[in-house]
């Protein structure tokens, strides 16, 4: 017997089955009603009116950077027309672009998202070739580079700068515009002898001492870090030859042109690299000179003697930065400090400057001087090569000194007697108070005001010496500049094997002293010699020679 409140299958659906029904009836009314108040739908669109409004395109999708745009960015996928917003003229944005022709064809200078207006700062300069050239700014090159040799670029937009630093060798400083002196063919620092202390260290594995340098100054990020499956090939016995993929992560970043090979030359030895990123906010403001004060260049790296000052010179290497220190006006006029950078650049300097130092008037030769050794040479001089090893008190001299340079030879009569010959003077024997005359000295001075123009273990010798290969007489050398006829005797001195002294002259500016010496007399001068053989016997007689006023006597 069945129940009351049962019903056969055919019968009238379930109050739940006809509110489902109800309820998708309404949502779907509901996605019809916002889209027709929306315009989307062509057969029903409110109709809206823009009188006295001015258009402004929109983007209609996302554009990647460095794309050139096309209409299709600025049409509207739903409708197939131009993406505008309406503004009234006086509440228009400023800096817009309404002209839709002033868009197409431009190339992004970034992503721009859906539903932005455009502005001119959203493009690159007109002219520009779309793709990943057109993020690299005039006088950069773009570096494609492994995110695991640089430390700290993760997180960096396009557009982000940058600075690249790395902590180098000493004895790789070479490569990076040398330890200290800049523009010789070897640094100093990285002369040593074989089997020397950095040698040593380096092969014994144990850290080297370091100098950080700046690699890359305002770098710019053109690509941030993506992903790319690059292909490795491998090949084994039993598979053969095999290719499988590794995802490698990279940054593709535009450096200055002169930076290309000293980052190349970092990344190559494995060294740690840094970035340091820029602030993304408004320029900080340069705090501005006192008044009665002046800002004045140092030099940014240590400059050999005789070299022409170049613009890098100006620069610390450490930042890349023309580093400056305030000076009073009137001091810096008093002491003829060197107030304007572009006066620097192009002379010749007379002496070695050190980092951090600043530029004075004496500090550079005559306008029109040629840079290099002959630079140095004063006018009416030449210039030798003494070794200092044979020239007593050269190791004291400093460049720019000026000094007398005296030759001495020793006269022992008593060697020159033989075994069983004697001494005899006027044909008496040399004893007694006339045995001093055994031993005499003859001095003469060879060279008159002379002037050092390298002196010992200058960085200059130092550098033509090791390029050359000859290392042995490494910081032996000086070069001298003397007056035209003393050559031959300083070469004579030399080639005789004299003993040779140095005397310095005060370099006090209110020295008054006589500019020439009276050498000793010759001691020879008044004496001759004779040796008298007699068989076995020899024998040396030394005769007075008459003076002028004797002569007749």
């Amino acid at each position: 017997m069945r129940s009351a409140n049962s019903r056969s299958r055919g019968g009238l659906p379930s109050q739940t089955a006809v509110k489902g029904v109800f309820a998708g009836l309404l949502v779907a009314a509901g996605v019809v009603a916002t889209l027709a108040l929306s315009g989307h739908l062509p057969f029903w669109r409110r109709p809206i009116d823009h009188t006295g409004m001015i258009p402004v395109p929109i983007c209609a999708r996302t554009i990647p950077p460095y794309t050139r745009v096309t209409r299709e960015f600025l049409v509207n996928p739903a409708t197939g027309e131009m993406a505008n917003y309406w503004f009234h003229p006086d509440k228009l944005p400023k800096g817009v672009i309404t002209d839709v022709q002033s868009i197409l064809g431009r190339v992004t200078a970034r992503q721009k998202d859906v539903a932005y207006v455009f502005s001119e700062n959203n493009f690159l300069p007109e002219g520009t070739r779309p793709g990943m050239v057109a993020g690299v700014p005039p006088g950069k090159r773009a570096m494609t580079i492994d995110i695991g040799k640089l430390e700290g670029v993760c997180g960096l937009q396009v557009g982000d700068r940058f600075d690249l630093v790395a902590a180098i060798p000493v004895e790789k400083l070479g490569s990076f515009g040398g330890g200290d002196w800049n523009r010789l063919s070897v640094s100093s620092l990285t002369v040593s002898p074989p089997g020397g202390p950095q040698s040593a260290a380096h092969e014994s594995g144990k850290s080297q001492r370091t100098e950080t340098r700046m690699l890359a100054r305002e770098a710019l990020v053109v690509s941030p870090v993506t992903v790319r499956n690059k292909p490795i090939v491998s090949s084994t016995l039993m598979q053969g030859t095999s290719v499988r993929t590794v995802p490698v992560q990279e940054i593709v970043i535009a450096v200055g042109e002169d930076e290309v090979a000293p980052l190349s030359d970092a990344l190559g030895l494995s060294l740690p690299i840094t970035c340091v990123a820029y602030s993304g906010r408004p320029n900080n403001v340069v705090p501005a000179v006192p008044p009665g004060m002046v800002a004045v260049s140092t030099v940014g790296r240590a400059i050999a003697a005789y070299t022409q000052v170049m613009p890098g010179d100006l620069l610390d290497p450490a930042t890349g930065t023309q580093r400056t220190i305030v000076v009073s006006a009137v001091e810096a006029k008093q002491q003829g400090i060197v107030t304007d950078p572009s006066a620097l650049t192009g002379r010749v300097l007379a002496r070695d400057k050190s980092r951090g130092q600043i530029f004075n008037q004496d500090d550079f030769l005559p306008p029109g001087t040629l840079p290099g050794l002959a630079g140095g040479i004063p006018p009416g001089k030449r210039a030798l090569t003494l070794d200092a090893g044979k020239v007593a008190g050269a190791r004291a001299l400093r460049l720019g000194d000026h000094f007398d340079l005296m030759a001495s030879t020793n006269i022992d009569w008593g060697k020159s007697t033989g075994q069983s010959g004697s001494l005899r003077f006027m044909g008496t024997a040399l004893s007694g108070s006339s045995a001093s005359l055994r031993r005499q000295a003859a001095v003469r001075a060879l060279v008159q005001d002379g002037v050092v123009v390298v002196p010992v273990a200058s960085p200059n010798l130092a550098a033509v010496e090791a390029a050359s290969g000859d290392t042995k007489q490494l910081g032996q050398e000086m070069v001298v500049a003397v007056a035209a006829e003393e050559v031959a005797r300083v070469a004579e001195a030399t080639s005789l094997g004299l003993e040779l002294t140095t005397v310095v002259r005060s370099g006090n500016p209110r020295d008054a002293g006589k500019t020439s010496l009276t050498p000793d007399e010759n001691p020879l001068a008044h004496v001759q010699a004779i040796e008298s053989i007699v068989g076995q016997k020899r024998e040396t007689l030394v005769f007075p020679i008459p003076s002028a006023g004797n002569a007749g006597t």
